[in-house]
């Protein structure tokens, strides 16, 4: 995927990879200081935000809890990788970039089965939006049990994509 790979030039792949660093991190605060009170999308606050990025933080962090529930705290974590692929000017494969989503997805729906769910900061579910809507898919056609096999096949599958194991060339020990 050419969109999300480092360039020719090193110069501006260390200036893109400290800018997504930096916002990996700006991320990673955003829902690390997230509030149920803070103002968001479907929430009313006659107070300011709470969230150490503001108001963007506080949105942010309310659309991806209510979207991907606990497995939001990949993202920031994903765009740190990212930043450091760019200031180290390496590619991204394709294939890497779906078993991260293929991984995302599972782990929203492993955390969206009945039984195994919780609240994350008693406000959103711990799958969230996108792990409700696939484990309900999964669970009308397959029942519980089947649904836990085929969430387990999507990780198993994703993780065989070495998405988060670095290749081993020749020369290493």
């Amino acid at each position: 995927m050419r969109l999300l790979s480092p360039t020719s030039r090193n110069r501006l792949n260390e200036a893109v990879g400290i800018l997504l660093l930096l916002a990996g991190i700006a991320l990673g605060l955003s829902l690390e200081s997230y509030s149920p009170l803070d103002p968001s999308w479907n929430t009313a606050s006659p107070h300011g935000p709470q969230n150490l990025l503001g108001y963007p933080g506080a949105y942010f962090a309310d659309l991806v809890f209510q979207l991907f529930g606990f497995g939001a705290v990949a993202i920031p974590i994903l765009t740190l990788l990212l930043g450091w692929k760019w200031i180290r000017s390496e590619p991204v494969a394709a294939t890497r970039l779906v078993g991260l989503a293929l991984l995302l997805l599972s782990v929203c729906a492993a955390l969206s089965v009945r039984g195994i769910s919780f609240q994350w900061k008693e406000t959103a579910e711990s799958g969230g939006l996108a792990g409700r809507l696939v484990t309900d898919l999964l669970v009308a056609a397959f029942n519980s049990t089947g649904a836990l096999i085929v969430i387990s096949a999507w990780a198993v599958r994703a993780l065989s994509t070495r998405a988060s194991m670095p290749r081993r060339t020749s020369g290493d020990g």
